[in-house]
């Protein structure tokens, strides 16, 4: 006689552990075609004479409406059995139900005596709930916990440490992004992501991916970055399917190759992905790597600029204003440099403000030009830095004032702009406003503006 013939016969006779067995051969299709029927006869057979695991697993063919009607009310009936024998995974999906308001009313201070129950013997489900409601200070829809970083990373860690997937992936996030009291630390960062993978979390090996391009935590890698990005971009995940496009796009860890890098565009902009469809979008407009084509530019550009994607938006400006795969036409031009802008794109503002700073296409402002050159330069755009110096230096549409033209033509600087590298070189030279003078951070600027091509600083290091 065969172990399952053994099983089945037990099970006949009415012994409930043999049931569960029997109820577990079947739900899971072990030796015999998977039936969710023949799993549920079983398990509520063994239910019924009190084995937990059979109450557990019959809630849960409830919960599913597996082999029989969903039905909310009836699973926490047989979880909540479950749960007074001390069954934790029943315990945790009873404080599941009450924190989500299946098949009773939502009730956070249950969700928490019920997850408590579990996560104190060890349920790392239980434990990750706990992590989660006390680091958003909760139940989600009344203050049942206080909001607790360190405990929330105390009950991460205990189920992280049981191979909890999603508890590593946040821990992974808190460490990344230095959220809440706590540090950025890339090293634990890489360390909770790169476990987190071994369990083939999706989002953790895009992480993953992004620690090994940019040198998070870990060596530059991008070949890892690679692999980390085609193993997501293989889920059918659009977002892993644009970074492996811009990795064929950029020549990162692969040959550059535009036409692999369309490929993969094109796979993550059938999603939908505006990025992608931005992407497609300027390869045909500077033709790199395939013939120029204005026509297919636009069409890209406006399926992202449909998803309201703000660089789009600009980039069908500027297909408008000059007549490139469409009619030139200066006021829808104006309409989606407009919407761009709005919508905080940078280059869109400063063109925006330049457009108003000399009356192009509409009425000239200056008040406007100064709005529009200010948000560009809080995002750190160096051209509306430097424009904003300027206003300041000559007094255009504010008052005067060196301190002011000097604080943005610092910040300009930083991103080597080769007007105001001079006018930092000036500032030095002739001690404007609150900076003293200086000759060998004079020089240092001039030359630095020299090397960008500016001849004025040819005139000024000749002084010195």
């Amino acid at each position: 006689m065969s172990e399952l013939e053994k099983v089945i016969m037990l099970a006949e006779k009415g012994d409930p552990d043999a049931q569960c067995d029997l109820g577990k051969i079947y739900e899971e299709g072990i030796l015999v075609p998977q039936s969710y029927c023949e799993a549920f006869k079983w398990h509520n057979r063994s239910a019924h004479l009190g084995n937990a695991e059979s109450q557990f697993r019959l809630g849960w063919l409830y919960s599913n409406g597996r082999g029989v009607r969903k039905d909310d009310k009836t699973a926490l009936y047989w979880y909540m059995l479950a749960s007074e024998q001390g069954h934790t995974e029943a315990q945790c999906w009873v404080g599941w139900m009450h924190d989500n308001g299946n098949g009773v009313e939502q009730s956070s201070a249950e969700a928490v005596k019920f997850y408590k129950l579990a996560a104190e013997k060890g349920n790392a489900d239980a434990q990750y709930k706990l992590g989660e409601m006390h680091e958003y200070g909760r139940g989600y829809r009344k203050s049942i916990v206080s909001m607790d970083i360190n405990e929330a990373i105390r009950w991460y860690t205990l189920a992280a440490e049981q191979g909890h997937a999603e508890a590593r992936f946040w821990l992974g996030s808190i460490y990344e992004m230095g959220r809440y009291a706590i540090a950025k630390d890339f090293d634990k960062a890489f360390l909770w992501y790169k476990l987190a993978t071994e369990s083939r979390h999706a989002e953790a090996h895009l992480k993953l991916g992004e620690m090994y391009a940019e040198g998070k935590g870990v060596s530059q890698n991008y070949d890892e970055a690679l692999k980390c990005y085609k193993f997501v971009a293989s889920l059918d995940d659009a977002e892993a399917q644009f970074r492996v496009g811009e990795m064929y796009e950029k020549g990162l860890g692969v040959p550059k190759s535009i036409s692999d890098a369309i490929k993969w565009y094109k796979l993550a902009a059938e999603q939908g992905h505006e990025d992608a469809q931005c992407n497609i979008g300027t390869i045909y407009e500077n033709g790199e790597g395939i013939p120029r084509d204005y026509d297919e530019a636009y069409k890209w550009y406006k399926l992202a600029a449909d998803g309201v994607l703000a660089k789009a938006e600009y980039h069908l400006g500027t297909m408008y204003e000059n007549g490139r795969g469409v009619s030139q036409d200066n006021d829808e031009a104006i309409r989606w440099y407009m919407k761009a802008a709005e919508g905080g794109c940078a280059k869109a503002q400063v063109h925006l403000a330049s457009l108003f700073e000399t009356g192009t296409f509409l009425s000239q402002s200056i008040d406007e030009a100064y709005k529009w050159y200010k948000l560009a330069a809080e995002q750190g755009d160096a051209y509306a830095q430097c424009s904003m110096g300027w206003f300041y230096e000559n007094g255009w549409g504010v008052s005067k004032s060196d301190n002011a033209a000097i604080k943005w033509y610092r910040r300009a600087a930083d991103h080597g702009g080769s007007y105001s590298l001079f006018f930092m070189g000036i500032t030095y030279e002739k001690g404007i406003g609150a900076v003293e003078k200086n000759k060998e951070k004079a020089i240092e600027f001039y030359s630095r503006a020299i090397e960008l091509g500016n001849n004025r600083a040819k005139s000024a290091i000749s002084r010195l």
